[in-house]
């Protein structure tokens, strides 16, 4: 299968923040997200093709127990249920990062954890609520979802999805992740108070994480 990068980082954002882990980058993603920081892991054609083994084999190189898979867009990835398959059999701890506007149940049935993103109005990519819900109906003991907040009207999105899906959230953390801005190599601080001022006002079930990685290494992507 096509594979961006492979690499070690602790965790930079979600609930899992901090945790160390094995990235697996897949290459391909077709949904070409406005505010995307992984440009390079767009284009199907690109990367390196590695064998289910080979992505084993540089998994086990790190001595870490969990996996995250990520892209690009893994689900868009020929072979990541056989890859997901071959480390569990391994004993790996394996999350998954979906986008919300796919669903791959052999998938989803055998990972420990999904990270749903959201995709709010400044990705112009334009979010699928109804499929995130059947999401929400089998999987929300084990999953997240994450939603950037860049502009005034995705909070303002954020909020309607929070009341939208809030029935069927149960115990899914629903985390917003503010936007960090590449041009300005910095945080939007002022919408981060907007943030937790509205989160906190309207009473909201919900966390508002920087992202970790990015206080850190800047817009690097903060591998070590």
């Amino acid at each position: 299968m096509k594979i961006n990068t492979v690499y070690r980082a602790c965790e930079g954002e979600g609930v899992f923040i901090g945790a160390p882990q094995v990235f697996v980058r897949t290459q391909g993603c077709s949904l070409h997200c406005k505010n995307c920081d992984t440009l390079n892991s767009w284009n199907p054609d690109c990367g390196i093709e590695m064998s289910i083994e080979e992505i084993v084999s540089k998994v086990a190189e790190f001595g870490l127990q969990r996996v995250s898979i990520t892209g690009g867009n893994p689900l868009e990835a020929n072979g990541v249920a056989l890859l997901i398959k071959r480390l569990a059999m391994s004993g790996y701890t394996i999350n998954i990062e979906a986008t919300g506007q796919d669903f791959d149940k052999e998938v989803f049935d055998r990972v420990d954890f999904i990270s749903c993103d959201i995709k709010p109005p400044s990705t112009e990519v334009r979010a699928n609520l109804e499929n995130i819900k059947l999401m929400l109906g089998l999987y929300r003991h084990k999953m997240q979802i994450k939603i950037v907040c860049a502009t005034d009207e995705d909070l303002d999105f954020i909020v309607q999805c929070y009341r939208e899906l809030e029935s069927s959230l149960g115990c899914c953390h629903l985390v917003i992740t503010p936007c960090y801005t590449e041009r300005a190599n910095d945080f939007d601080y002022d919408m981060i108070k907007k943030a937790l001022n509205r989160v906190m006002d309207e009473k909201l079930n919900v966390r508002v994480i920087m992202q970790q990685h990015k206080v850190v290494f800047g817009s690097q992507r903060g591998d070590v």
